[in-house]
């Protein structure tokens, strides 16, 4: 089953980061396949989950999060429309916006709240799970 994933490399090598994730990723058979190339954000169509073991070895990858709705749409409305319920067990939670600008980020976290079951707590200090909305070019 495919999965996909967010890769926010870090260090002053963006190209050498991408680098290592995909060619650790296809030598040990996941499979990759570059579906976004942002820069510092890339993201990976795999053929399965990625082991804790294999996310420990990608030295110049700053954060990873598996995609769990990904849109080309530009505008939020039509994207948030989209996202399928959101189901996290009874973990805490908090969402985070990433994409660099402050304008909307009240309205797509209470959008990506909403998908979300109300019996999960929310817990912006430390949570069990992050919700991360990525946008670079996102208007509302």
């Amino acid at each position: 089953m495919k999965k996909k994933y967010l890769l926010e490399l870090g260090g002053e090598n963006a190209e050498l980061g991408k680098f290592e994730a995909l060619e650790l990723l296809t030598t040990k058979k996941y499979e990759p396949e570059l579906i976004l190339d942002k820069g510092k954000i890339i993201a990976l169509d795999v053929a399965s989950d990625i082991s804790k073991e294999i996310i420990r070895r990608l030295g110049m990858t700053r954060r990873i999060s598996e995609i769990i709705h990904y849109l080309p749409e530009r505008k939020i409305k039509h994207v948030l429309r989209n996202v399928p319920d959101i189901e996290i067990g009874d973990k805490s939670f908090a969402i985070r916006v990433i994409d660099g600008k402050k304008e909307g980020e009240g309205l797509i976290s209470k959008k990506l709240g909403s998908k979300i079951s109300a019996k999960n707590k929310i817990d912006l200090v430390n949570p069990d799970v992050k919700i991360l909305y990525y946008s670079r070019e996102s208007t509302i």
